[in-house]
């Protein structure tokens, strides 16, 4: 398949209608009946990775939110997610990891799409790879986890409440292991993978809850938190009411992902209280000399796509957790 082929469909989650939304799950319905389309649903967008065959038949009108790319452009696009420059945060990691992840464990295509889409994205990993190595990293670490390290570093002594085993929490984690940590997940299999896969590579205190109960109670003596799951209006309040028993809630950080200044009024009761907005601040005032180099990145990004329209390899190697993803 020729890049003049391929096919993408996005939808900011960016304060996005709910018309939006459900026009496009409605307009999705039928080529994911016919296993046509690679999905990557992550915490800012919905993306939809197709070919010209596979979503020839779909009628897209105009709707807000709606972005429609094809060919060159649709591997630009797919490039900028890959390497962050897509996300809210510039540069971030995580995008990139929850991209290998959904390809590697994707079930939904037939074999005939997932011929057709395999060297294009494997293409993707390796100009990814290649752009990051020349010019994200060396514009220091851009991820969740490393912000809210740095939010956390006045933090009381004392155990860390991380709540969730989701995707952003499991890139959140690793930065908190300076610290003992309480780990809670609604499904507590999730907790314990993510545990172990914690226990590995430090010797902290880890703690599983098994129960919402305990989570409340541990809300009563817990010296920071991170949460890592979505918005939930009658859980929070109850997250609220059970941190104001905390004698030291004036002083506990409290750091919520999964909501926007917006959205998160109600802890304004809490000085320490933090949200994603917050964390997207701190982000922006990290200097110039990290926006040059993204500059050259996003460069990079539509240079690559150009040299991929024309149909050459470029050589660049892969590791084997990449390889092991087009088996």
């Amino acid at each position: 398949m020729g890049i003049e082929s391929l096919r993408i469909l996005h939808l900011s989650k960016a304060d996005p209608s709910g018309e939006s939304i459900d026009f496009l799950n409605e307009a999705m319905k039928d080529a994911q009946n016919r296993k046509g389309l690679f999905i990557l649903d992550s915490c800012q967008r919905f993306l939809y990775v197709g070919t010209q065959k596979s979503m020839g038949s779909l009628v897209l009108p105009k709707t807000k939110g709606l972005e429609i790319f094809e060919g060159k452009e649709a591997y630009r696009f797919l490039l900028r997610v890959a390497t962050g420059l897509e996300s809210r945060i510039q540069g971030e990691t995580d995008i990139f990891g929850q991209l290998k992840k959904s390809w590697a464990t994707c079930k939904e295509l037939d074999l005939e799409t997932r011929t057709e889409l395999s060297p294009w994205i494997q293409r993707i990993f390796e100009d990814t790879k290649e752009i990051r190595t020349q010019f994200i990293q060396n514009a220091g670490g851009a991820s969740y986890g490393s912000l809210v390290r740095r939010m956390l570093q006045d933090a009381p002594q004392g155990e860390t409440l991380l709540i969730g085993a989701g995707q952003l929490a499991q890139s959140v984690a690793p930065y908190l292991l300076d610290r003992d940590l309480v780990l809670y997940n609604r499904t507590p299999e999730s907790a314990h993978r993510l545990a172990e896969s914690l226990m590995s590579e430090v010797q902290s205190k880890i703690r599983l809850l098994d129960s919402t109960e305990e989570e409340l109670v541990e809300f009563t003596r817990i010296s920071s938190v991170v949460i890592c799951v979505p918005e939930d209006q009658a859980r929070d309040e109850m997250r609220i009411s059970s941190l104001l028993k905390n004698i030291k809630f004036k002083t506990i950080p409290v750091i919520h992902l999964g909501v926007d200044r917006r959205a998160s009024k109600k802890w304004s009761v809490i000085p320490g209280f933090r949200c994603l907005s917050d964390v997207f601040n701190l982000e922006k005032s990290r200097g110039d000399v990290r926006s040059v180099l993204l500059k050259k990145a996003a460069l990079a990004c539509e240079e690559r796509a150009k040299l991929r329209a024309l149909g050459g390899s470029l050589s660049i190697s892969h590791g084997w957790e990449d390889l092991a993803a087009f088996g």
